[in-house]
């Protein structure tokens, strides 16, 4: 899981030790960098640390038999051993690697859309040390697994907004039962925030389909209403 999660070299695998590792602050420092630990990878650094006794080798890899750690060509043997038994192996490390790597991207980014309400393309580049196009690209990714809502610039998850398509309607219903409404209780409404429901509301008032006036909106009126 260091290789396909972390993209850390064989080489430095295999000299890796627990002074190494930080699970307070879940990083790794390696080559004077400090890498964030996806929690796939810490959570089998926590179950590994916790089998060591006291007094076994400091390195994070050892051999099952000798407790001694792992030298290149066996842990070379080990990756391959582990593509064929998994039917992959005319697929190169280094791509099943990307993959595995980009996967766990963006279960960082579910994990972090679900401590904050929406998310915004440098929120992505903050928590996984990105440019804005990669984080673009992941975001997307996710959207398109529909893992991720899009909703005017912000990503959120799908069960806690409207589906984008059902937003006006669900607008235009609670006005009908209510006859108006402020800008806090569409954005309770659609599960969005004040920015983000502003801009549909003002679209809204844009192409006709609502009122908009002081703090309130509300349905235009019909010719048979006014009648």
């Amino acid at each position: 899981s260091l290789s396909l999660y972390m993209d850390i070299q064989m080489k430095d695998m295999i000299t890796l030790t627990w002074e190494q590792v930080d699970f307070e602050k879940r990083t790794l420092r390696l080559n004077e960098k400090e890498l964030a630990i996806p929690q796939p990878v810490l959570e089998c650094l926590l179950l590994e640390k916790g089998k060591r006794g006291e007094d076994e080798d400091p390195h994070v890899l050892l051999s099952k038999s000798s407790r001694k750690p792992l030298d290149m060509p066996y842990l070379s043997k080990q990756v391959r051993t582990v593509l064929i038994r998994g039917g992959i192996e005319r697929v190169s490390f280094r791509s099943f690697q990307h993959a595995s790597k980009k996967e766990a991207e963006k279960q960082e980014i579910l994990a972090l859309a679900k401590s904050k309400r929406g998310l915004v393309r440098q929120d992505v580049m903050n928590l996984l040390g990105v440019s804005k196009e990669i984080a673009r690209d992941r975001l997307q990714e996710l959207v398109e697994e529909e893992k991720l809502v899009l909703v005017f610039y912000k990503y959120y998850l799908p069960d806690t907004v409207l589906p984008k398509e059902k937003m006006e309607e669900a607008i235009r219903i609670h006005l009908e039962k209510e006859g108006t409404a402020a800008l806090n209780d569409l954005c309770s409404l659609l599960g969005l925030e004040k920015r983000q429901c502003s801009r549909i509301l003002k679209r809204m008032v844009q192409d006709n389909k609502l009122n908009h006036k002081g703090k309130y909106y509300s349905l235009p009126i019909t010719e048979d209403e006014s009648i």
